[in-house]
């Protein structure tokens, strides 16, 4: 058994086993529904490998590839200081994480309106057995009044406010493991299977109502991405 394991652990260390496969486009973009095109220009960053992303830009219902770069936070230089889009870590001392009620909290990514009135921010929930939150609130600062919840029911993994704070962008993913080639066989033989995700941008109004869907991106072992709105 450990001789097995340990001719796993170097199949999977070889190069050729873990070659990340080129980023999998959805044909023409894969837009869904779009009764309400975004205005501004939406720039994202859907992660082609570990050290590379693919850019972006979207505006009305089009968009074009821009070619791959680093995925680092110089792809946010542009946002204001303070602007509070953040991933990863609470850094809103002045919010209540548990206002929506009990067994919720607030959470990671959240992202503050331009005018610094509103906060969108995803919603853990008691007993949810994921990393990513699949539900995000509208929350009036100043108030702490809960002006909308919104279930997206997929992993969210970032968040953008437009410019003119009518609307956010949120980018989602679909995971799933893959157990067909032997390197993914021997990577879930050993616990550590390889994931594969769709990426999904839903811009949504502060009310609720969804205005435009694209799918632009399937099947990226390890999938993820970054996202924000600019004006032009």
């Amino acid at each position: 058994m450990r001789v097995a394991i340990f001719l796993a652990m170097n199949l999977l260390a070889s190069p050729v086993l873990w070659a990340v496969p080129a980023i999998e486009s959805t044909p023409g973009f894969g837009l869904l529904q779009c009764p309400i095109p975004p205005m501004g220009v939406i720039r994202f960053a859907v992660r082609s490998d570990k050290t590379t992303a693919n850019m972006y830009e979207w505006s009305g219902k089009t968009y074009r590839e821009l070619g791959s770069e680093e995925m680092d936070k110089r792809f946010f230089s542009t946002f204001k200081a303070g602007s509070n889009h953040q991933w990863n870590f609470w850094e809103l001392a002045n919010v209540n994480r548990t206002v929506v009620g009990p067994g919720t909290l607030l959470s990671t990514p959240y992202s503050m309106d331009p005018g610094e009135k509103i906060l969108a921010a995803g919603l853990e929930r008691k007993g949810d057995d994921i990393d990513e939150p699949t539900e995000f609130v509208f929350l009036e600062v100043a108030t702490s009044r809960i002006i909308k919840r919104v279930e997206v029911g997929r992993s969210i993994v970032g968040l953008s406010w437009d410019p003119n704070s009518a609307a956010v962008v949120v980018m989602s993913r679909v995971e799933r493991y893959g157990k067909k080639s032997l390197r993914e066989r021997l990577a879930a033989a050993i616990g550590h299977p390889i994931s594969y995700d769709d990426i999904f941008l839903d811009v949504i109004g502060v009310d609720g109502a969804a205005h435009c869907s694209v799918a632009p991106a399937s099947s990226i072992p390890y999938g993820t991405g970054l996202v924000r709105w600019d004006t032009k």
